[in-house]
């Protein structure tokens, strides 16, 4: 990864109120946040109510379930195994609630922490100007140059219903909205436009090989494994 600014999940809910560290680093502390709030009053935050999650179309998670994963600072591990999920629309990591509550936590956003979530490593970057790209990016692929991310936004369309009996009515639902980038070392962010030829000038310092390569490989830029083909080759030519 670039240079970016076996105990239960009992044992890191202690390490909230007790300050504990883990990892080699003994200046840096493995933070949790606990939202003084229950499950419900937080979909309330976001005038969602519990009728309308149950019956709306998708979710506000890339992934439901709690998933096994660990915290990052750079390649060394610095939590044990917690349980987490990402949060699209919050655009926060939740960590699993303990036995008995409904008490909603998640990890402290920091730029030097990277978080597994399953199979998927997420980063954060800090972003003081609310036009630039900022918060929780997904790593894609992680490669000599330029890194493939994506970020995903979700969020909620309330349901529509029919006006007329020529209408039909619209359930509520989660929207998710993808968009990928290169990021260099330096932490400057590329967006790759869902376009071939506005990708090419992404790539222009390598554009006759790059073109070549999608018309040889059929390079679907629609399919995140095709687009990471290409990110892939276009690396290997710098």
């Amino acid at each position: 990864m670039k240079n970016f600014k076996s105990q239960h999940f009992f044992f890191f809910v202690m390490l909230f109120f007790f300050n504990l560290s883990f990892g080699q680093n003994d200046n840096f502390y493995t933070k949790i946040q606990e939202k003084k709030i229950r499950g419900e009053q937080y979909w309330d935050s976001f005038k969602l109510y519990e009728e309308a999650l149950e019956n709306a179309e998708g979710s506000p998670y890339a992934n439901p379930d709690f998933l096994p994963g660990r915290l990052y600072k750079g390649k060394e591990s610095v939590s044990n195994i917690m349980f987490l999920r990402y949060n699209g629309m919050s655009d926060e990591i939740e960590v699993k609630p303990t036995e008995g509550t409904t008490q909603i936590q998640t990890i402290i956003k920091d730029p030097e922490i990277f978080a597994k979530v399953g199979d998927e490593m997420y980063m954060y970057v800090e972003s003081e100007n609310p036009d630039e790209n900022g918060g929780y990016f997904k790593i894609v692929k992680d490669l000599q140059v330029y890194d493939l991310v994506k970020k995903v936004k979700i969020t909620f369309k309330e349901a529509q219903f029919a006006k007329t009996s020529y209408d039909k009515n619209t359930p509520a639902q989660f929207i998710t909205e993808t968009t990928y980038f290169l990021t260099d070392d330096k932490g400057t962010f590329y967006e790759l436009p869902n376009s071939k030829a506005k990708i090419l000038k992404v790539m222009a310092k390598k554009k006759s090989e790059v073109k070549a390569f999608m018309q040889k490989g059929n390079i679907d830029i629609t399919k995140e494994n095709d687009l990471s083909r290409l990110v892939t080759y276009f690396n290997s030519l710098l």
